[in-house]
C-alpha cells in the first residue's frame, strides 16, 4: 500500500494560541493544506473565539474549531500558583471538548503556549501529541512539555541542540519551506513597490518583513539603516512590512529615529501586507535583525532567497542553516551594530555582488526549501503514530 493510501482520512488537529498572524499561524496553515492536498489528511485548526487569524484560516478552506483559554495564563493570575492551575484546568477542559468533537488521530502544536493543557487533554482522549519546537529560548516547563509529547519536531538543528540536555521522545528536524508562489517570476520586478513609495529606478530598496515586536528588533534595524542612509552616496529606501502590535508606538519610534538622523523621507512603514512575494521581488536586499534566541528558522529568509534577494541577518539560531555567509547573504553578530551597518553599506554599493548573491539564493531555496518537501517529511514522521 502506498504512503498516500495508508493516510487516507487521517485527522490532524492544530491548536493555535494567540491573536495575531505570524510565523506559527502561517506554518500551521501551510502544513495543514499540504497534508490535506498531498496525503488526504483532514486538518482542523482550533482558535480562540476572537482571533484575528480566524478569517485567514476560514478562507484557506480548513475546518476551524473554537476553543477558549488557548493561550498563556492571565498575567495577574500567573503570579499565583492557584491561578495558573485554575487557568490550566479551564484550558484542558476546553481542549478536551474540541478533541472529542473533532476526533483527531494526532494533535500538533507549534507554540509553547497552551501545549501542557492540550497535551493533558489529548492523553485523556488517548491521542498522541506532536510538539513542533520553533524557538531556542528555554523556559522552566520545557521538561514537562517534552515528557508530555509523543514526538517532537525541531525547526532547525540549532533548536534541537538547545534541548539536547533533556530526555526526548522520538524526534527529528524539519525546517520551514517556501510556497511555490515565491518562485513564480512571471511578474518579476514590475516595480509596483517603487511606484507606491515613489522611489527612483536607481534607489536601493532594503526590506524588513516581520511583525513589529521586540524580538524582531525593528528599532535596532532602524538605527542601523538610518546610519547607512545618512552615510551613503547611493539613494537608499528602507521599507518595513509588518503589523505594529503596540498600538502604533513602534511606528512612531521608527519615524523618530529616522527624523533624528535627517532621513525621514527614506523610511516607509507599510503595515501588514498580503503581497509579500511582490514586495520581495521589487526590493534589492532583505534584512533580519532578530535578537539571540528570538528565532528558530525564519521563513522570511528563505522566502526572500526564493525571490532572489540577498539576505543580511543577525547570526542567530538556525539562520546559518539557510544563509551561506558571503554566498547568498551576510551573517553578522547579533550585538554588532557597526558590523551590520558595514554589511548593508557594502551590499548597497556593490550591485554586482547583489546580483551574484541573488542567483545563488534562488538556487539554494529551490534545491533545499520547497514547502512540498516539508509536507512529505511531516507525513513520513507521523506515519506510524
Amino acid at each position: 500500500m502506498s504512503t498516500a493510501a495508508a493516510f487516507t482520512a487521517k485527522r490532524i488537529l492544530m491548536p493555535l494560541p494567540g491573536n495575531g498572524i505570524g510565523g506559527a499561524q502561517m506554518s500551521a496553515m501551510l502544513l495543514a493544506q499540504g497534508l490535506a492536498n498531498e496525503f488526504a489528511w483532514h486538518a482542523g485548526i482550533a482558535l480562540d473565539r476572537s482571533t484575528m487569524s480566524r478569517k485567514l484560516f476560514e478562507d484557506s478552506g480548513l475546518e476551524v474549531l473554537t476553543a477558549s483559554n488557548l493561550g498563556t495564563p492571565d498575567v495577574r493570575l500567573s503570579k499565583f500558583r492557584l491561578g495558573r492551575a485554575a487557568h490550566a484546568a479551564r484550558a484542558a477542559g476546553s481542549a478536551l471538548r474540541v478533541i472529542r468533537q473533532f476526533r483527531p488521530d494526532v494533535v500538533t502544536l507549534n507554540t509553547k503556549s497552551g501545549l501542557i493543557p492540550w497535551a493533558l487533554a489529548a492523553r485523556t482522549a488517548q491521542v498522541p501529541v506532536v510538539w513542533y519546537v520553533r524557538g531556542c529560548r528555554r523556559t522552566r516547563y520545557d521538561s514537562v512539555r517534552t515528557r508530555l509529547s509523543s514526538r517532537i519536531v525541531f525547526a532547525a538543528n540549532a533548536v534541537a541542540s538547545s534541548y539536547a540536555d533533556l530526555p526526548l521522545p522520538p524526534h527529528t528536524t524539519i525546517r520551514n519551506g517556501v510556497r511555490a508562489t515565491f518562485f513564480d517570476t512571471d511578474d518579476c520586478r514590475e516595480d509596483r513597490l517603487r511606484r507606491e513609495i515613489e522611489a527612483a529606478d536607481d534607489d536601493v530598496i532594503v526590506l524588513f518583513v516581520g511583525n513589529l515586536i521586540p524580538r524582531k528588533r525593528p528599532l535596532w534595524a532602524a538605527r542601523c539603516l538610518s546610519e547607512v542612509i545618512r552615510r551613503s552616496d547611493v539613494p537608499v529606501r528602507f521599507v518595513i512590512a509588518g503589523e505594529d502590535r503596540d498600538n502604533g508606538q513602534t511606528t512612531q519610534a521608527l519615524n523618530e529615529i529616522f527624523s533624528a538622523a535627517g532621513v525621514a523621507s527614506n523610511l516607509h512603514v507599510l503595515g501588514h501586507r498580503q503581497d509579500i512575494p511582490e514586495l520581495m521581488r521589487d526590493s534589492d536586499i532583505l534584512i533580519l535583525t532578530s535578537e539571540p534566541d528570538g528565532e528558530a528558522f525564519p521563513r522570511v529568509i528563505i522566502e526572500a532567497m526564493a525571490c532572489g534577494l540577498p539576505v543580511i541577518s543577525t547570526d542567530v539560531a538556525g539562520v546559518d542553516e539557510a544563509v551561506q555567509d558571503g554566498q547568498t547573504g551576510m551573517l553578522i553578530g547579533p550585538h554588532d551594530e557597526p558590523g551590520f551597518v558595514s554589511a548593508v553599506s557594502t551590499l548597497v554599493h556593490d550591485s554586482r555582488m547583489r546580483q551574484q548573491m541573488s542567483g545563488r539564493a534562488v538556487t539554494c531555496a529551490r534545491d533545499n526549501f520547497q514547502q512540498s518537501h516539508v509536507v512529505h517529511q511531516f507525513n513520513d514522521f507521523l506515519s506510524d503514530l
